[in-house]
This record gives C-alpha cells, sequence and structure tokens, in this order.
C-alpha cells in the first residue's frame, strides 16, 4: 500500500470512528495533502462534519467538500422552514434565540432576526445544518451587542475570557477591527482550538472571527 493509500484509510478510519454509520457513503481521495470528497450525507451538518474531522489531521493542506446532502423523497421548503423554526424552539438555546426565523428557498435556508452574540448566531446556524433537506444556510441575523462596544473594550473582554482558563494570554492574541476578531498563536491541541473560537463568540461585540491558530505539534 502506497503513502497515499494509507493516508486515504487513516481518514476513512478516523471518519467511521467519529461519525459512524453516517461515514458509509463518503468517498475519500488523496494526494500529495489534498483531500477530495464525494458521497452522501442525511444533513448538512454531517457535509461540514466530516470537514472539520480531516482539517484536524497532519498532512492535510487543502479539502475539496462535494459531498451531497440527499433527502428520502422531496421535502417542501415550507416543511423544511417549519422544522427549523421548531429545532430552534425547542433548543437549549431558544431563549437566546427568540428573535430567530428562517426562510428557505430551494433547499437554501436564510437566518433571520437578531441575536446578542456572534455564539447565538453559530448555534442557531448548526440548528440549521442539521434539518433533514437543507442544502445551505446564510445568516442575516443582526449581532445586536456588536453596537456597543469599542475594539479595544472588546480586545480587553477576549483576554480577560482567556485568562481564566488553561489556554491563557501568551498562547493567543487576539487583533480586533470593528468588531472582526483575528486570533493568531499556538493551542495544544484542535480541541483547544474550537475552545478558544467558541469562548471568544461569546464575547459581546464580536462580530466575526477569523481562525489563524495552529496546533503546536508534539
Amino acid at each position: 500500500m502506497d503513502k497515499d493509500s494509507k493516508m486515504v484509510k487513516k481518514i476513512k478510519d478516523l471518519l467511521e470512528s467519529k461519525m459512524g454509520a453516517s461515514a458509509m457513503d463518503i468517498n475519500v481521495e488523496y494526494q500529495n495533502g489534498f483531500v477530495h470528497l464525494s458521497g452522501f450525507v442525511d444533513v448538512l451538518a454531517e457535509k461540514t462534519f466530516a470537514e472539520e474531522i480531516i482539517k484536524g489531521m497532519d498532512g492535510i493542506h487543502n479539502i475539496e467538500n462535494n459531498l451531497t446532502v440527499c433527502t428520502d423523497g422531496e421535502i417542501s421548503d415550507r416543511h423544511i422552514t417549519a422544522e427549523i423554526d421548531k429545532a430552534i424552539k425547542n433548543s437549549s438555546y431558544a431563549v437566546n434565540l427568540r428573535n430567530v426565523s428562517s426562510k428557505v428557498s430551494g433547499g437554501s435556508a436564510t437566518l433571520l432576526g437578531s441575536v446578542n452574540t456572534l455564539a447565538d448566531e453559530m448555534h442557531a446556524i448548526e440548528l440549521a445544518k442539521k434539518v433533514r433537506g437543507v442544502k445551505n444556510v446564510v445568516s442575516n441575523l443582526d449581532i445586536v451587542s456588536v453596537r456597543n462596544y469599542d475594539d479595544a473594550t472588546i480586545k480587553n473582554k477576549i483576554n480577560q475570557v482567556l485568562s481564566q482558563t488553561h489556554l491563557g494570554i501568551p498562547g493567543i492574541k487576539s487583533e480586533v477591527n470593528n468588531g472582526k476578531v483575528t486570533l493568531r498563536g499556538y493551542v495544544p491541541s484542535i480541541r483547544d482550538m474550537e475552545m478558544a473560537i467558541e469562548l471568544v463568540a461569546d464575547v459581546e461585540g464580536v462580530a466575526h472571527i477569523s481562525n489563524k491558530l495552529k496546533v503546536r505539534r508534539r
């Protein structure tokens, strides 16, 4: 078995361990650091999850995700809209997402309304991605807290939040420009990277996060 074939097996094994039966219809091609995904998944969340899993692997330079979200039979846009609204209403984030609604056209969902933080917007997007029939999610949500803080205050709040965790300040540097945050530096693991993003997204005033963090290889 050559090097590329071994990598394909490694990727498939990891997908199966993380996604279970959902990975059965995913095809993987690999060559010189470039991954091509094809095949089928049931919901959009599985398509994005597969890509996130592979991003954390060594030797991956680029991923072309051509997975198709398939459904059994036709699901109307009206039904999808109702299911998204139901998912939001019944979620643990319902209070924070009370001003969020959805509009669906051709399986593409647009989220409308307002939320307080970027984290709330991210939760709404993930909930919509898990609904059967959703092929794409676009957020037109207004993040209300963005208008309430200047960049210096946002940066101080980010540093304070990170300093209260094992991540600390030295390893992560934040740059803030009109509420848009860029994170740079090194973290011990992919999970720590996700944790940093989640913490910063929950800071009031943050409108967007550009993740430039890298995992420090041992």
